[in-house]
C-alpha cells in the first residue's frame, strides 16, 4: 500500500505537459498510453518535487515521447538525485517497491 499520487496534463491542440509521471514502470506505462490515446504529444514533463514516487516513472514515459524534457525547479533538481542514491533508493524505494523501479535513473533538469 502507498500513498496515492497523481499526475496532470495540461494540454493544447496537440501538445501537452505532464506533472509527476508518477512511480513504477507499470502505471508509468499506462499513463503514457493513456495521453496517446488521447491524440496529445508530451514536450515536457515537469517534477514538482525532489521524491522519487513523483518522477521514477519519467523513463516509461520517455519511452513514449523521447524527445519530451525532464525539468523542474532548481531547487528540485538539485536534490533529486539523492532519491536514487544508496541511503533513499536501497534504503527506503527499492525495498517498497522490489522490480517495480526503473533501472534508468534519470533525474529532471533545473527548468531555465
Amino acid at each position: 500500500m502507498w500513498s496515492p499520487t497523481a499526475s496532470t496534463l495540461i494540454y493544447g491542440e496537440r501538445d501537452a505537459v505532464l506533472v509527476d509521471p508518477l512511480l513504477t514502470v507499470d502505471e508509468s506505462r499506462r499513463l503514457a498510453d493513456w495521453v496517446v490515446a488521447q491524440g496529445k504529444n508530451v514536450t515536457t514533463i515537469f517534477v514538482t518535487h525532489a521524491h522519487g514516487d513523483h518522477f521514477f516513472g519519467a523513463p516509461a514515459v520517455l519511452d513514449h515521447f523521447p524527445q519530451a524534457r525532464l525539468v523542474a525547479a532548481a531547487d528540485v533538481s538539485a536534490h533529486a538525485a539523492a532519491q536514487w542514491g544508496s541511503a533513499w533508493f536501497d534504503g527506503f524505494w527499492q525495498p517498497r517497491f522490489p522490480d517495480q523501479i526503473s533501472d534508468r535513473h534519470l533525474v529532471p533538469r533545473a527548468a531555465a
